[in-house]
């Protein structure tokens, strides 16, 4: 009773249909106090009713297909077995067994799809034939495995339908016999396939077939155990090799199952015909059905990782008992028998048994052995069976004694089949059955499943744990976020509570506050933002927040900042200078106070155009990104609240005023303030000229390159804006004009809109030709400080890729408008406009009188203008039919001046004069005159600002050239030397003076060679020449050097001579009173002088004496005075007597009067020279200075 109580309250319906009970009952009674975000999902009794329904449906769908999975599986596999059955040796039967077999095989098959077989799990209900355990005998022809199933005691159910024969190989295959039990699928298969002796190809092509239709029918668990048979008789009767072949076969198979249905299942070891040992039949007569029914043999230990080694190493332990056990019994057995020779019989059977020992030991060896390259075997057990008691039994042991004592061996009689079986039943319910569940997949896939498996759980442990910690951080940051919204929340109502009352129009005093609201927790910001996962998990508190931070919000905008928005439109309205804005602003100020006409993005481009022109610096640009946002948000809430009454007084002041204005002109101011449509750029011109582009060009101005020509003043522009907006703006104008100004003020001529259409094109194509004509007189050539920067810089503008070329053809290309309509597609609805405004403005005409009037063409369109003004710049860039443009001309001309420049700079630093260059700028000339404005301003600009550098290099490279082959010498010759430093011991050589100073010397010479025609001489000062605006050929200075080389020259050189010739007479002219005669001695030649000039003294210099000298003494008394009076020596002594002698009064240039003392009375001399410019008193002596 309480065994079927169990079975049915663990049978797995009854507790599906429990569960399934039990969870409808929850959801029914308690589902409705579920709530997910204050949301009920459950609280409808129609919703909770059709989950129940669709939890009970699921679960029968579920079921069915379990259901439906087993049945086609099952399907699968009888087709197979029955692909394989049929009578496959037919020829060879007669046609009536054939027909038998038949029809046997179909009731068969009929009977075996509709087969279903209690299920002993536990589970309750039927199985289908391939839920059931399957077992497979293998074993040699002859080992008893069929006799073993006969024989086991098992119930085959199809034998009550059809008949003890059908039992038995129910398929009719050659290759194996299914057995189907109530409790188990039993395979017993060819011996052939185990040993594979006979045909081994055939046999293994069979086996390895078979093998794939078990894998294939049943590809989860195909095997769920193995049965190895192993006859006594093959252990007897089979040689060492013959045993040890068998067994490795044996081993053979059972790693091919392995390996080919990828499952480790257990092995059970069956050594059959044990009544083939003598003495078993007597032994065991005792024994009773249910004795004999019992297992008898050795189940060794089971661990998940059970090795057949380590089960082989426990097998004799095991044997040994088994014959102990045997020996214990042997006793009660023989007081039991009667029969004295059945008592000698059965004495032996221990021994009998004994020597199993070695022989199966052997074979489990070879079976079991351990091997790195094959999967490890699952050996549960060995058992010792018999099916029947049939055959002559096995005497070793009176055989080994006959034989050891030379005795006649007696044979055994054959034993009598008594139709017993023993030690079968038992083993295959209790043992092999029990243990189905042990079957599995291999070892590695065994670990395998249980990695995945405990990663399995652990994913489950980390998802849980996860789930925890979530909640948990969603808790403190819900919490944290309350407090956050708390704390802003004060500190906002002090800023909001510390506004000043709307008086100014400032729209900064409730920014801070505006921000800080918008940007609180839960605010206005964030309202479409998705809820942070780390807030979630069903605890987010935004929502809730939300609500009443956003409305605070939307309360302040309204409140604080439209009311300041407001008044600074009023300001606007009063303080603006022109019509145009103030209608702007009057029409948005309007709009305010008048939801109907209200365009928000009207109201916010104005509003923010007034922050970013006149606020630049109050308001940055961040603020101003800011309050947009804020007053876009605030316009957006419909409808409008204005909290600041409007100042009709004001509004019909300005609309007074407002009357006066044109259409045209609030049309074109419109036009400015929309912009561009269609995303048309500025024109920018670094993109016009190229990366090169800032390297040589700039704003005179000192607007940097990057500002941009808006776009409006494109071609683009032109098209997407002129031509496709203004009539409509004109025609929107119109319109709005009745409710901007007022019904009373408003212009309601009928034509008016296509009269201020033609008054928009003239102001806009003003300020278009304006616009570009500012830049292009705009532009300059970058300055440069130094030659070699300005020959790249005309590198970079001679390319072809110049981007003064580029820049002039992209402005070109942006002032030819009357073309516009062959330009693309896009001004296709421009010119539509064009058209239909043409075809008002000639029925106007018509109307008015003059239906003769030619169409239009494309010179006399008012857009012309710009192409005309412009037409000199387009004749310079653009290229006629098989031409060049002209401007290529000129950068051809500028790659000639460039190469002139490099000619002119090599010649500098190798100083060497530079090239002429008259020629060259006179080819300049001519093509900047022919090129017109701006080409001719800026390459005159260029060509002046180069050819400064060149002079400017070529002065320097003279002066570098003066410095290296003039004032190096010079300074070595008569720096610190005497006559150029007086007073000094050491003199000038008198030969390096003529090398200086002499005709064709340093002097000279480098004035021929290196300055003819680079100064002017014709005056009494030498002037250099010009050579460019603020450059001269030569420094002043250095120039003032040579010319007083030059006096040099002609003082020291008169006749030209390489040598130097200078000629004086001594006169003396008188002496004081006491002294009768002074006398001269010159190169150690005396003279005595008297004075009175009579007789005078030829000075020569330079002296013909190498030691130079003269002196001079006075006679006093008829005797020279003691000591010997004036002494000068070396090469310039002549010139160092001048520079003693006191130089008196009076005389002329050639004439020197010289005072000389002698003691204390004075001789007066006169010292004539030659010519004028007298060597011996000459200035430039002592000016000279050597040029640097």
């Amino acid at each position: 009773m309480w065994a079927k109580l169990k079975r049915f309250f663990t049978n797995r319906w009854v507790l599906s249909v429990l569960g399934l009970l039990i969870l409808s009952l929850l959801i029914w009674f308690a589902g409705d106090a579920i709530a997910v975000y204050d949301r009920r999902p459950l609280g409808s009794p129609w919703v909770r009713g059709l989950l129940v329904l669709l939890i009970w449906l699921g679960w029968a769908a579920w079921e069915g297909f379990k259901a439906w999975r087993a049945w086609r599986a099952n399907k699968r596999m009888l087709a197979a077995i029955s692909g394989e059955g049929g009578a496959g040796d037919s020829a060879a039967m007669s046609q009536r067994e054939v027909a038998e077999l038949k029809q046997r095989f179909d009731q068969a098959m009929t009977t075996l799809r509709k087969a279903r077989f209690d299920d002993k799990s536990g589970g309750g209900g039927r199985n289908y034939l391939y839920q059931l355990p399957w077992y497979m005998f293998i074993g040699a022809p002859g080992s008893g495995k069929t006799t073993a199933l006969i024989n086991s005691g098992l119930r085959f159910p199809l034998a009550e339908t059809m008949g003890k024969e059908a039992v038995k190989g129910i398929g009719g295959t050659r290759n194996c016999d299914w057995w189907f039990t109530d409790e188990a699928v039993l395979l017993d298969t060819a011996g052939r396939y185990t040993t594979q002796s006979s045909n081994r190809d055939v046999d293994a092509a069979s086996w390895k077939g078979f093998l794939g239709l078990l894998k294939k029918f049943r590809p989860q668990l195909p095997l769920n155990g193995a049965l190895i048979t192993l006859s006594v008789s093959d252990l007897f009767t089979g040689s060492p090799d013959e045993r040890a072949d068998y067994a490795r076969s044996v081993r053979t198979r059972v790693q091919e199952l392995y390996g080919t249905l990828g499952v480790r299942f257990p092995l059970y070891l069956v050594v059959t015909k044990c009544d083939l040992l003598a003495g078993f039949t007597e032994y065991y007569n005792d024994l009773g059905r249910e004795a004999r029914a019992q297992a008898w043999g050795m189940t060794f230990e089971y661990t998940p990782q059970s090795a057949g080694t380590a089960a082989v190493a426990n097998f004799e332990r095991e044997f040994d008992l088994l014959v102990e056990r045997l020996n214990q019994r042997l006793v009660t057995r023989m007081e039991e028998e009667r029969d004295p020779l059945k008592r000698a019989t059965l004495f032996t059977f221990p021994q009998q048994f004994a020597g199993l020992k070695g022989l199966v030991k052997g074979f489990l060896d070879e079976v079991f052995q351990s091997s790195a390259f094959a999967e490890e075997a699952m050996l549960r057990g060995v058992y010792f069976t018999s099916g029947t008691q049939e055959g002559t039994p096995f005497d070793r042991v009176l055989g080994n004694i006959s034989r050891n004592y030379g005795l006649e061996r007696q044979v055994v009689p054959p034993s009598a089949g008594s139709g017993r079986s023993y030690f079968l039943t038992r083993l295959m319910r209790e043992v092999v059955f029990a243990e189905s569940d042990l079957g599995g997949r291999s070892a590695a896939i065994e670990r395998r499943r249980a990695r995945m498996a405990i990663a399995g759980y652990a994913a489950l442990g980390v998802l849980a744990v996860l789930l925890v910690a979530g909640w948990t951080v969603s808790f403190v940051r819900n919490k944290a976020l309350l407090g956050e919204v708390d704390t802003a929340a004060a500190a906002i109502d002090k800023q909001v509570k510390a506004l000043p009352p709307a008086m100014q129009g400032d729209v900064r005093v409730p920014l801070p506050a505006l921000n800080a609201l918008r940007d609180m927790p839960t605010g206005w910001a964030g309202r479409d933002e998705s809820v942070p996962f780390s807030l979630g998990l069903g605890l987010y508190q935004g929502d809730k927040l939300g609500v009443a931070s956003q409305q605070a919000y939307l309360g302040l905008l309204r409140d604080a900042f439209l009311p300041r928005v407001a008044q600074r439109l009023e300001q606007m309205l009063r303080s603006a200078d022109s019509p145009e804005l103030r209608y702007e602003i009057l029409k948005v100020y309007v709009m305010l106070y008048d939801p109907k006409h209200l365009k928000a993005d009207d109201v916010v481009n104005l509003v923010h155009a007034d922050w970013e022109r006149n606020f630049p610096r109050e308001i940055n640009e961040a603020d101003r990104a800011a309050l947009r946002g804020h007053l876009q948000t605030a316009l957006a809430q419909t409808p409008l609240e204005m909290v600041l009454p409007v100042d009709k007084t004001l509004v019909e002041q300005v609309r007074r005023e407002l009357a006066s204005a044109s259409l045209a002109q609030r049309a074109y101011a419109r036009l400015k303030l929309l912009g561009p449509t269609g995303g048309v750029p500025d024109f920018s011109v670094i993109q016009a000229t190229g990366p090169s582009g800032p390297l040589v060009l700039q704003r005179r101005s000192g607007t940097p390159l990057t500002k941009n020509v808006p776009a409006m003043f494109t071609v683009a522009g032109y098209d997407k804006t002129y031509r496709a907006q203004s009539l409509p703006v004109v025609n929107e104008l119109a319109n709005e004009e009745a409710w901007v100004l007022g019904p009373g003020l408003a212009n309601q001529a009928p034509n008016r809109a296509i009269t201020a259409q033609a008054d928009v094109q003239r102001l806009y194509l003003a300020e278009y030709i304006k616009t570009w004509d500012e830049l292009l007189k705009d532009l300059q050539l970058v300055p440069k400080s130094d030659l070699q920067s300005s020959i790249q810089a005309i590198t970079v503008l001679s390319a072809p890729d110049s981007p003064l070329k580029m820049l002039l053809g992209a402005v070109a290309r942006e002032t030819t408008l009357a073309g516009a309509e062959t330009r693309s597609a896009e001004a296709a609805g421009a010119k539509a406009l064009d058209r239909a405004a043409n075809a008002i403005s000639n029925r106007i005409d018509r109307l008015l009188g003059d239906p003769t009037k030619a169409a239009p063409t494309a010179a006399d369109r008012p857009e012309a203008q710009v192409d005309r003004y412009f037409e000199p710049l387009r004749r310079s860039v653009q290229a006629p039919p098989n031409g060049s443009a002209p401007i290529d001309s000129m950068l051809a001309v500028l790659q000639e001046y460039q190469a002139h420049l490099r000619a002119t700079d090599d010649a500098t630093k190798r100083n060497l004069p530079p090239p002429p260059d008259g020629m060259i700028l006179a080819k300049i000339k001519g093509e900047a005159d022919r090129m017109g404005a701006p080409l001719n301003v800026l390459v005159g600009g260029l060509v002046s600002a180069t050819s400064g550098q060149a002079a400017s290099g070529a002065q320097a490279g003279v002066q570098r050239m003066v410095a290296t082959e003039v004032g190096a010498f010079c300074k070595q010759a008569i720096e610190g030397r005497y006559p150029f430093a007086r007073g000094q011991a050491r003199e000038v050589p008198p030969a390096d003076f003529a090398r200086l100073f002499g005709p064709n010397g340093t002097f000279d010479g480098f004035l021929k060679n290196r300055m003819a025609g680079q100064y002017d001489a014709s005056g009494p000062v030498w002037r250099p020449v010009k050579l460019a605006d603020n450059v001269d050929s030569f420094p002043q200075e250095t120039l003032s050097q040579f010319q007083r080389a030059s006096v040099i020259r002609d003082a020291f050189f008169p006749s030209g001579g390489p040598t130097p010739q200078v000629q004086a007479d001594l006169v003396l002219m008188r002496v004081d009173d006491g002294i009768s005669e002074v006398q001269v001695s010159v190169d150690g030649q005396a003279t005595r002088m008297v004075p009175g000039g009579g007789s005078a003294i030829r000075l020569n210099w330079p002296s013909p004496n190498p030691v130079p000298s003269v002196k001079m003494a006075a006679m006093v008394g008829g005797k020279l005075e003691s000591p010997a009076g004036l002494s000068f020596e070396g090469a310039w002594a002549l010139f160092r007597l001048a520079d003693a002698g006191r130089q008196e009064g009076g005389g002329s240039p050639e004439r020197m009067t010289l005072s000389f003392a002698f003691g204390d009375k004075r001789a007066v001399f006169e010292l004539r020279s030659s010519s004028v410019r007298n060597p011996l008193r000459l200035p430039e002596l002592a000016a000279l200075r050597c040029p640097a």
